[in-house]
């Protein structure tokens, strides 16, 4: 008895959990912050560590962080000193890392905000450029803040499931054996 009382409880607990889960992450495609990519990546799980999704999710915001900086900066001696002073091809590819790599982990909005700034650049729009590099900021930001609540809920649905197994597995105790003759 008492281990079927846990069993339910966490059972309980844990559906509870995967509808948390499940009414977040589909608010974030609802509001367009993610798209089918992420959706791939996370349909990868059967294949990758648990944690794949968000080491990718983390790798790509820390990698972003430096390339936002070169560019801000390339951007500023543009627009102070002319294009002579600055390598535009160096700063071409750091703009096309960072859309490709919004668009790898699937952060839509990312992708679209970076999309701008590639736009901006080509267009030699200084500081329209320089605004799309704060709202690219901005969403990664947003990405960062909503992302890390959902990947804790994933963490503890997974300790969830894992307590439920073994409590499943576990043999009957003795009086729950005695009661049942």
């Amino acid at each position: 008895m008492e281990i079927t009382k846990a069993t339910t409880t966490t059972t309980t607990n844990s559906s509870s959990l995967q509808h948390r889960i499940a009414t977040m992450r589909q608010s974030f495609f609802d509001e367009g912050l993610l798209d089918s990519f992420f959706v791939q990546m996370e349909d990868l799980k059967g294949f990758a560590p648990p944690d794949f999704v968000e080491e990718m999710v983390t790798t790509f915001i820390t990698h972003s962080e430096p390339k936002i900086a070169d560019i801000e900066e390339a951007m500023d001696a543009v627009i102070q000193n002319g294009e002579e002073s600055v390598d535009m091809n160096s700063v071409d590819v750091k703009i096309i890392k960072l859309r490709s790599g919004g668009a790898t982990i699937g952060a839509a909005k990312i992708r679209a905000k970076a999309g701008d700034v590639w736009n901006s650049w080509k267009d030699r729009d200084w500081l329209r450029a320089k605004a799309a590099v704060e709202e690219v900021k901005t969403e990664i930001h947003d990405l960062r803040t909503k992302l890390e609540p959902y990947f804790q809920l994933l963490r503890e649905a997974e300790a969830a499931k894992q307590v439920e197994a073994s409590l499943r597995a576990q043999p009957p105790s003795p009086r729950t054996s005695s009661a049942n003759n």
